[in-house]
């Protein structure tokens, strides 16, 4: 994933596996009983969930983002934008 604005990282790979949820925060990767409570005026403060589907990919909106869930599919390469709003056409 990469990042344009409000986290303190630009990119942040990981591997899905097994249907379980990864955990990002505006300081990237964490585990969501171990969020950093350090909030920076600087950055967003947001958290959600990552999880490889059958289907593809679903977002789990934890905090700070008006969307509560995302699902879509994405061929090899395909780039999918979102922002606190929901999915976007911007990159």
């Amino acid at each position: 994933m990469k990042s344009l604005e409000g986290s303190a990282w630009l990119d942040v790979s990981f591997s899905l596996n097994n249907y379980r949820p990864q955990a990002v925060d505006e300081y990237g990767m964490t585990v969501l009983n171990a969020v950093s409570s350090n909030k920076d005026a600087g950055l967003a403060d947001f958290l959600f969930t990552v999880t490889k589907t059958e289907n593809g990919i679903e977002l789990k909106g934890i905090e700070g983002t008006a969307w509560t869930e995302l699902s879509f599919s994405l061929a090899e390469n395909e780039k999918q934008a979102i922002d606190q709003n929901g999915m976007i056409t911007r990159y």
